[in-house]
């Protein structure tokens, strides 16, 4: 049985991609990309590669702190509305006349 891949835009979609941002922020701060961020104090560093790490380590840092919590609380409010946009049954029929 071939596995389906959430779509984007769904509860599933949103939580996927907030667990790889989450992933890649982790991997990088693991990486010890975090002391390369001094050029934004303006503190420069002697090698050019730093610079870039830095940038790359601020925008993970940056896409983890406002985008997680923005895709977790979409992916939950997303869900609650699919969720009362359920069609509901309706009454069973009525069975015969009257008694």
């Amino acid at each position: 049985m071939k596995r389906r891949v959430p779509g984007p835009l769904t509860p599933a979609g949103l939580l996927l991609r907030a667990a790889l941002l989450s992933a890649l922020f982790f991997a990088v701060h693991a990486a010890g990309w975090r002391e390369y961020t001094s050029i934004i104090s303006g503190t420069t560093h002697p090698d050019r590669m730093a610079t870039v790490l830095g940038i790359a380590y601020a925008f993970f840092w940056f896409a983890f702190v406002l985008g997680v919590p923005v895709l977790v609380l979409g992916a939950g409010i997303y869900a609650l509305l699919l969720l009362l946009r359920r069609p509901r049954p309706g009454p069973l029929p009525a069975r015969g006349g009257p008694a």
